[in-house]
């Protein structure tokens, strides 16, 4: 894929890998194995994502917290409310980590209407802060 995407003129690349308590961070050594692979032709991002959730599971923050002393260079989020059920905890728990570790985080929000305008507001206002 990496080469499809050289041969097509991409010079950078932003790939997410699930992290999880049964997979941990498996996916993150093999993408960063195949992309400091072709680090003289191209430049990369890894982002972190709780794809099953951030609150989940105990060990979730912990997980994503090796996952970006391991290489990944951005957090996932995914959510708050459809997935973790918690808004606020679960952009807390993000927000901490992000600033723990100095990185960007990004967030896929599917959560609609009133629901996904809260989302947003919530974590506007932890930005800000």
């Amino acid at each position: 894929m990496v080469q499809h995407y050289i041969n097509n003129g991409h010079t950078h690349i932003r790939t997410h890998v699930n992290v999880d308590p049964v997979i941990k961070t498996k996916h993150l050594e093999i993408a960063e194995r195949v992309l400091k692979s072709f680090q003289d032709q191209i430049t990369y991002e890894i982002v972190a994502f709780p794809q099953h959730g951030l609150l989940a599971h105990e060990d979730m923050p912990s997980l994503l917290r090796e996952a970006l002393e391991s290489g990944a260079t951005k957090l996932g989020g995914l959510d708050p409310a459809g997935i973790d059920k918690n808004i606020e905890n679960s952009l807390q728990v993000t927000m901490n980590i992000a600033k723990e570790y100095g990185v960007d985080v990004d967030l896929h929000l599917h959560d609609r209407g009133q629901v996904g305008f809260y989302t947003m507001d919530k974590w506007l206002d932890m930005v800000e802060e």
